[in-house]
This record gives C-alpha cells, sequence and structure tokens, in this order.
C-alpha cells in the first residue's frame, strides 16, 4: 500500500513539473494599427496563446471590444457564442480559436469604425484573460465605396 501512495505522489509531481516546464501565459498577437479603405472591409490579424494544455474550439469563446477613449468604456462588438451581438454581421471572427486564431473581419468599413479594438479570450476550466493594452487601431481612409458592387 505504500508502494502505491509513492507512486500515486510521484506522478502527481512529476506533472506538476511537466505543466511548470511548459507553462505558458495569456499572450496576444495583433499589429498596432490596420488601415482600410472606407466602404471596404479590413482584418484585424490576431493570435493568442494561454496556459496549460490546448483546448477545442467549443472551449474557447472569443470576444472582440471597441474602445472607446474618451470615456474609457468598452462595447462588446463581437461574441463568439451569441450571434446576436455580431452587429448585423459587421463583424467576423475569421480565425479558428481551436488553432488559437482570432482574427476578425469588418465589413463594410465606416468612419464609425475608426477606434481601438481589443480582445478577450475565455476557456473553459481554465479561466479568462482581457487584453486591455494590447490593442489594434483601425484607421478608415478613403472614399465610400460601399456602393459599389465586386
Amino acid at each position: 500500500m505504500d508502494f502505491l501512495k509513492a507512486a500515486i505522489v510521484e506522478y502527481f509531481v512529476i506533472q506538476v513539473l511537466i505543466q511548470d516546464i511548459s507553462c505558458e501565459t495569456w499572450q496576444v498577437y495583433l499589429p498596432q494599427k490596420v488601415i482600410g479603405i472606407q466602404g471596404s472591409c479590413v482584418v484585424i490579424p490576431c493570435t493568442f496563446n494561454y496556459p496549460g494544455v490546448e483546448k477545442q474550439s467549443n472551449d474557447i469563446t472569443i470576444l472582440w471590444y471597441k474602445d472607446n477613449e474618451n470615456s474609457q468604456q468598452y462595447t462588446e462588438i463581437y461574441h463568439s457564442k451569441n450571434n446576436l451581438i455580431s452587429l448585423a454581421d459587421s463583424y467576423i471572427l475569421v480565425g479558428d480559436s481551436g488553432k488559437k486564431n482570432c482574427s476578425l473581419k469588418i465589413t463594410k468599413l465606416q468612419k464609425k469604425d475608426e477606434e481601438h479594438y481589443h480582445l478577450r479570450v475565455e476557456i473553459a476550466q481554465l479561466g479568462a484573460f482581457s487584453f486591455i493594452k494590447q490593442t489594434a487601431y483601425v484607421s478608415v481612409s478613403g472614399k465610400n465605396l460601399s456602393h459599389l458592387s465586386f
């Protein structure tokens, strides 16, 4: 019986050591600025990392926020588990969260879209992290092209 207890304790100690060696931190990688033409679309390329073992897409919730610098408030513009928030398909997740890709497409780009955007990732049985300090600024230039058909 003592041998079994010792083996179990050893197993857990090894697992903890392995976790510590492979431990990652919450990170996001996105450009500081993206430029788009009014009336077209723009993609904010984005990847993220989190501690622990890899999760499936259905365990990961992606949320995107538009930042209002003047009031320091955030408007939720995309929620991967709630399609009603996607604001009439103006914001589309084009990345695969299971592959740690959180790229966001903004369609029919307008001057009102010119703002800072940040990401929040929620992972089942792990936790959540808001990347408030790492934002991408979307700059909108040019004339409105939304009346053209391609």
